[in-house]
């Protein structure tokens, strides 16, 4: 069964065996149904259903669809009625009867927050966050030795990623408020639950980076990078994604030395490439190429080239000695936007020609349509000032179309964003004329 249809079905299920054991629970009032029906289940069924639950989910978001109006009974608030009828928690529940399906756990309300994630409306997430969260508090009495209903580090985490998310002018307060709490409920029980890890101290930083000030979203992940590298040994899921998701914090919090903090953070992972480093809990987790690409867009944003083009040639130097080093898509883009800041469009157009060889030799030959980097080409050459900038973009525009019709892609892959640069080339010419013919042609579309 597609995914699609099996997880109402599963739902379906479980909501039918539910309601059984609540009519019995009403029709024989005092009877042992706990032991005559086996409960409750296995955490395994319903953490199954969650799962599937969720990935059905993110397909769904990752159409952009991802709505109370599409999801229906399989948005996360609804499904969060269910487990809480299924732990027992419901109104209509019967609270000591023994009767719920399930134990009591975080762990499904863990699952539920991170893919209320997935909504599209950011600021209701938040608020269905907060009520999913406070219904813990709830039931636990806010007593952090209750750890089978208080909100874990999981949670808190959950939380920490939505605020940060929402972009709010409030989230990075949010952020800190909850860091704050846990750290008390850790100091009150010494519970793992509750222990610091990296995935909290990354998320506060990530929602300082989208609305605090420069200097102080800045000062900030400073702080928290020092008490990042303190769990080095402590946190056995420290990895290298952490510290790319620094370094992206450091990139988007508008400061002047931004990047080059972001850079300092890359240089000490890069210690552990050297020949015979050694491999212990203080060292940094090896760069990825995702890494380069973080610090090359830092630095392109800034429009500083030539530190975006050393740290290319440094990236395939490295790559001759590990493969896995080899400048990965990501990395070319951030080259060729980097050029494109600058104006540069010889240079922009030579890396894209340069990426398509180098997907080519790895056996992708479909690199020369990525519309994304001649996007670039098309803007460079737009800004250039270049007297003949207009006919570059139309030969480009023109390459494009044919690769196509040769390919037999039918429809125009290329989208408005394309055309636009062409629009943008003719006014910045003053050739008001074909801007005007480019505008109708683009309205007849």
């Amino acid at each position: 069964v597609p995914l699609p249809n099996r997880v109402p079905i599963m739902w379906e299920l479980l909501d039918r065996l539910d309601r059984e054991v609540m009519m019995l629970t009403t029709s024989e009032p005092g009877a042992n149904l706990q032991r005559r029906l086996r409960l409750p289940l296995d955490y395994i069924v319903l953490r199954g259903v969650l799962l599937s639950w969720r990935d059905h989910v993110f397909a769904v978001a990752n159409a952009g669809s991802a709505t109370k109006e599409v999801l229906g009974d399989l948005h996360p608030m609804a499904v969060l009625s269910k487990v809480d009828r299924y732990l027992g928690f419901a109104a209509t529940s019967s609270p000591g009867s023994g009767a719920a399906l399930f134990e009591p756990s975080v762990h499904p309300y863990s699952i539920i927050l991170h893919t209320l994630g997935q909504m599209n409306d950011r600021q209701e997430r938040v608020q269905n966050g907060q009520e999913l969260v406070e219904g813990m508090m709830e039931r636990s009495r806010n007593n952090p030795q209750n750890v089978l209903l208080h909100p874990s580090n999981s949670i808190v985490y959950g939380m920490m990623t939505l605020w940060a998310q929402s972009k709010l002018p409030e989230s990075s307060q949010k952020a800190e408020e909850w860091l704050e709490k846990m750290q008390t409920w850790w100091d009150q029980t010494h519970h793992e639950n509750y222990q610091l890890n990296s995935n909290i101290l990354v998320a506060v930083m990530e929602a300082h980076s989208h609305v605090s000030h420069g200097t102080l979203a800045f000062d900030r992940i400073n702080e928290l990078l020092v008490e990042l590298k303190n769990l080095r040994g402590v946190d056995p899921n420290q990895d290298s994604i952490h510290y790319n998701r620094v370094c992206n914090a450091f990139a988007a919090c508008h400061h002047p030395e931004a990047a080059d903090a972001a850079r300092a953070i890359l240089d000490e992972m890069c210690e552990s490439l050297k020949p015979n480093a050694p491999q212990s809990e203080n060292c940094l987790p090896k760069p990825t190429t995702y890494t380069f690409s973080i610090v090359m867009s830092a630095y392109g944003r800034m429009a500083r080239i030539d530190d975006v083009v050393k740290l290319f040639k440094y990236l395939e130097g490295l790559s001759q000695e590990d493969p896995s080093l080899t400048p990965s898509t990501h990395c070319y883009l951030s080259l060729i936007w980097a050029y494109a800041k600058v104006n540069d469009a010889a240079n922009t157009e030579a890396a894209l020609m340069q990426m398509i060889q180098a997907k080519s030799e790895r056996g992708n030959p479909t690199g020369d349509l990525d519309t994304g980097a001649w996007n670039a080409v098309l803007q460079s050459w737009a800004d250039s000032g270049d007297p003949n900038a207009t006919e570059n973009i139309a030969l480009i525009i023109q390459r494009l179309q044919t690769i196509c019709e040769k390919r037999g892609i039918k429809g125009d892959v290329l989208t408005a964003v394309t055309y636009n640069k062409l629009l943008r080339s003719h006014v910045k010419q003053r050739n008001l004329v074909e801007a005007q013919k480019t505008f109708r042609w683009m309205q007849e579309q």
